[in-house]
């Protein structure tokens, strides 16, 4: 019961996400470019390659990451006697090959997002928000739950040892939901 309601949830935004694309690409099919104003810019940045309208009301970018693990003469760290006696073999394993595609549509503030990992065929992440105000968003998918740095921080963007040993046995990671968030400025 609880799977098949997992699926359609998946279901629901993927659809919701075709839906908004194919809104888009129409609506910009339907409209004639008067100058050169509406021509789509390529840009690689930080974020990988980004396409973009000149008018900013809609915009792309698509980026993977690839972490491998080589180790010879073998992928264990040895504890007893034999373990050095063994037999020895090299191994190769992809970690972690991921595509990241997100951008905005129609208005800047109106973003989506969503993260596939290649490897294992898996979903992690799907989000669509809405950022207009910085003290209100809103915002509905599937994501890291913001609990600790530790967990929230991509593997991607580690400088160090930024999990803890025990991390992986506390994990709670993705969880599908709604999110609304914002911040209240202050005097400085």
């Amino acid at each position: 019961m609880k799977r098949s309601l997992k699926i359609r949830w998946r279901a629901t935004m993927i659809a919701i996400c075709i839906a908004l694309i194919s809104v888009s690409v129409r609506a910009q099919e339907t409209e004639e470019p008067k100058d050169s104003a509406r021509t789509p810019l390529f840009h690689y940045g930080k974020k990988g390659m980004e396409f973009r309208t000149r008018d900013d009301r809609f915009m792309l970018q698509v980026q993977s990451r690839l972490q491998f693990r080589f180790s010879t003469p073998e992928d264990q760290d040895p504890v007893t006697f034999d373990d050095f006696t063994g037999d020895h073999k090299t191994t190769f394993a992809i970690n972690r090959a991921r595509l990241k595609v997100g951008g905005h549509a129609f208005k800047p503030w109106l973003k989506y997002y969503w993260e596939y990992e290649l490897s294992q065929s898996n979903l992690l992440n799907f989000t669509i928000s809405m950022e207009k105000w910085e003290w209100l968003r809103f915002q509905v998918g599937q994501w890291k739950v913001e609990y600790t740095r530790e967990r929230r921080i991509s593997s991607g963007e580690q400088q160090m040892v930024d999990r803890s040993v025990i991390n992986r046995e506390f994990t709670v990671d993705r969880q599908q939901g709604v999110e609304v968030s914002g911040r209240l400025k202050g005097e400085v």
